[in-house]
């Protein structure tokens, strides 16, 4: 077994703060998961790849709950070159705790866990976890090493667009759907209705709109609609989000949406940022209804709740209140949609048709009428 060890010092306010490695073409006798070396990203979990030996690989990833708390994965193997897949039986799961002193508090959860990860040539990897499945929806993604003077020419060469010609109404393109859209009211937690938000209505991509519809008719065969949350996004909202969080005295919703978290965390974290998937036309927030009941599904958490609560694999909601979750996650993954780790509700098409492009219109029929 390889030595493990632990990286919950590289921890800054909620951040994980890895080495970048620049992967390198493995020569004739090197070790070859040396073309895969490196840090890779997941919604909030960071993974770091290091070759061992001639053959070995170790794997550590970090998922970071809250500025205090996080949970830390170490796998080691040997890596098959020919089918790419680094293959482990001793996984190890550590709980960290900080308190405010910077003390680091460990508990160990469990050791030899089994799994594999499987690589592909675009520099990403899947993880098969069959201990938890705490992998299941997780793609990585290699960060590669981006100089702050090309991170800043790259943001002023974002891709903003004012044109909803391949947007629709999703009443019109999903009629079995409900709408209960959070910011258009005063119940989220901002605590007002958010810039952009002209109607109470939902716009997506047609795309997105026309697979949306196959998961409706599917559910909608075994007692269920879709609940939608929020859907298009305009950047306008989200510079709404960025400003709210910059106002540290603005704490009207914390008990409802953030109790476990003070919002000087919220940007480090990821909850926060100054854009979002929702602006790219092709994401949505969303739950089941149970036409049996006449009420929502129990989801074991509300919407918008930032914290560990959230994350679909939660372990401390009851077995059906994680069915749930599942049930809706199985729907929209058979359809074309990627989960995000950190929050149950959230799904964005896979083959999204602007994955580039922030759109810019506000929410109101007028943007998508006679287009």
């Amino acid at each position: 077994m390889l030595k493990k060890r632990s990286m919950f010092g590289l921890l800054a306010a909620g951040a994980i703060a890895v080495s970048l490695v620049q992967p390198v073409p493995a020569e004739d006798g090197q070790n070859p998961v040396m073309n895969f070396i490196g840090s890779y990203q997941a919604g909030r979990c960071s993974a770091q790849v290091e070759a061992v030996g001639n053959e070995g690989a170790q794997v550590t990833l970090m998922w970071v709950n809250s500025a205090f708390a996080a949970t830390e994965w170490n796998m080691s193997g040997v890596f098959d070159p020919e089918t790419m897949v680094l293959s482990y039986e001793d996984g190890t799961r550590i709980e960290h705790e900080a308190d405010e002193n910077g003390t680091d508090t460990t508990q160990v959860i469990y050791e030899n866990g089994k799994g594999s990860f499987r690589f592909d040539e675009n520099l990403t990897f899947t993880w098969d976890d069959q201990e938890e499945h705490a992998g299941d929806g997780l793609v990585f993604e290699w960060m590669p090493i981006v100089p702050e003077t090309e991170s800043e020419q790259a943001e002023e060469a974002l891709t903003l667009s004012d044109d909803a010609s391949d947007f629709v109404l999703l009443s019109e393109a999903v009629p079995d759907a409900i709408l209960e859209i959070r910011y258009y009211s005063t119940y989220n937690f901002v605590g007002d209705r958010i810039d952009g938000y002209e109607e109470p209505v939902a716009l997506l991509t047609k795309e997105a709109a026309e697979a949306l519809k196959e998961v409706s008719d599917d559910l909608v065969q075994k007692g269920y609609r879709l609940k939608i949350y929020d859907a298009y996004r305009p950047q306008s909202a989200v510079t709404n989000f960025v400003n709210w969080a910059q106002d540290a005295e603005d704490t009207r919703m914390k008990e409802y949406f953030y109790p476990e978290l003070e919002k000087d965390v919220l940007f480090p974290q990821g909850y926060i940022s100054d854009h979002s998937g929702h602006s790219r036309g092709s994401t949505l927030d969303l739950t089941l209804f149970d036409m049996k009941t006449e009420k929502e599904v129990d989801m074991g958490g509300t919407f918008d709740y930032f914290g560990q609560l959230s994350h679909p694999d939660y372990t401390g909601i009851t077995t059906e209140q994680y069915e749930n979750r599942m049930l809706l996650r199985e729907a929209m993954t058979s359809h074309g949609f990627n989960p995000l780790p950190e929050e149950w509700w959230h799904f964005t098409l896979a083959d999204e048709p602007y994955p580039d492009t922030y759109f810019t219109f506000p929410v109101n029929s007028d943007s998508v009428v006679n287009e």
